[in-house]
């Protein structure tokens, strides 16, 4: 979830205003889905609450229910999510509802693929009336944010390669299946070529303001961005759109995602470039060392490969980087840099200032070295050194992840070693 999401979303949804405390939320939830169970397994479900995973003040609420009596194969707990309505985002509830729609599509279609580990949890039942789900339980395991933001170099480094590689696989095994994915549910959604748009305007327009102008070939690129988006090609995967550091749990040396409420088919660097960037849709945002991000690209193009064979060709992968880099930070910054100059916010690890400055020059940093997307790298270089000198007296930059923060000796990780 992006910062301008999250911000949207602050206090109660109208669901939780509509009961007594949030008490009554949550015990409809266990009694719907226990119902559900019931109905799916043909036996009769009882189901305790014994955590709240995710308290509704957003777009959902998850709870842990521990599973007192029922069906064997549901196992001995389970999660519930509900997808909620936000007064601020929407007032019918058809956002709310496609947001259910897509994890329930997501969740079917990843369980379908043939491959020895699912990457998602297990579907067990749904409740559309409510905009309900029941999943598998997957414990109360790791995520790679909790090691990037612990103290242990080499687990964060050997974490973030498991991600890597995971996401890799996710895209491989999906690359050009969107028509199963139809077949489950899905719909072809090619909104991200007009956020690209919408996001490339609003820049452009604050690079005029600021700077004074645009790159006369802004515009142009910009389009070649939307159409790149909206046509991937051979890189046309399953993404989940929000493959933030904390959405999924370590298990070995694969990773199980969740929360896919954004998902669609697209192009597969929109998810590779969160290692680049890193990770623009999420409050985990901090500066990887340079040879582990390196590394982690590497892993991940290497999985990509073996579904995506164009991944392999330099010209290929580094142009499909750059053009989602360059969606990510326009979109981002465009959403936030009016916020931004009149004031500061932190946001998880770091501030909205430093995040736009960071993946600004970030940009600018990936389209010189693939000598691709020029004019919209040039402008983000000098909107990044005008908003420097603006802000002059505040310290922008950008912290490494807390766990790199005395450095990280390739010796002391597994994942590095020769």
């Amino acid at each position: 979830m992006t910062y301008e999401d999250e911000a949207s979303n602050r206090g109660c949804t109208e669901e939780c205003l509509a009961e007594d405390g949030s008490t009554g939320l949550l015990g409809s939830m266990v009694t719907t889905a226990a119902g559900t169970l019931s109905r799916v397994t043909g036996q009769r479900v009882r189901l305790s609450r014994t955590e709240v995973l995710r308290e509704p003040e957003g777009r959902s609420c998850v709870l842990r229910c521990r599973v007192e009596e029922g069906s064997q194969e549901i196992g001995e707990s389970v999660v519930v999510k509900r997808a909620l309505r936000s007064k601020a985002e929407e007032t019918d509830g058809r956002r709310a509802a496609e947001r259910f729609d897509k994890e329930v599509v997501g969740l079917t279609f990843l369980h379908r693929l043939s491959v020895s580990r699912p990457p998602v949890p297990k579907l067990l039942a749904t409740e559309p009336q409510e905009l309900l789900i029941v999943m598998e339980d997957l414990g109360r395991g790791t995520s790679l944010a909790d090691l990037l933001t612990a103290d242990d170099p080499g687990a964060a480094t050997e974490a973030l390669l498991t991600y890597a590689a995971s996401l890799g696989r996710l895209h491989a095994a999906t690359a050009g299946r969107e028509a199963e994915y139809v077949a489950a549910g899905g719909r072809v959604d090619t909104r991200v070529s007009e956020e690209s748009a919408t996001a490339f305007e609003e820049l452009g327009s604050l690079l005029d303001e600021l700077t004074g102008s645009r790159e006369t070939a802004w515009n142009r690129e910009a389009t070649r961005v939307g159409e790149a988006l909206r046509e991937p090609g051979p890189f046309l995967v399953f993404n989940i759109m929000d493959a933030c550091p904390d959405n999924h749990l370590l298990e070995g040396d694969h990773v199980r995602f969740f929360d896919l409420e954004f998902a669609r088919f697209g192009h597969a660097l929109l998810e590779g470039s969160y290692l680049r960037l890193p990770f623009p849709t999420c409050w985990c945002m901090g500066r990887l060392p340079d040879h582990v991000q390196r590394a982690a690209i590497a892993v991940y193009r290497r999985e990509l490969i073996q579904g995506c064979p164009e991944a392999a060709n330099d010209g290929a992968f580094e142009l499909g980087m750059t053009i989602a880099c360059a969606f990510w930070t326009c979109r981002s910054v465009a959403s936030t840099l009016r916020w931004a100059l009149q004031g500061d916010e932190e946001w998880g690890l770091v501030s909205i200032r430093r995040r736009a400055v960071y993946r600004l020059e970030a940009l600018a940093t990936q389209s010189t070295q693939s000598r691709e997307l020029q004019a919209i790298g040039a402008g983000s270089a000098r909107l990044a050194s005008e908003l420097r000198r603006r802000w002059q007296d505040q310290d922008l930059t950008m912290p490494v992840y807390p766990a790199f923060g005395a450095g990280v000796p390739i010796a002391e990780s597994r994942a590095l070693a020769p």
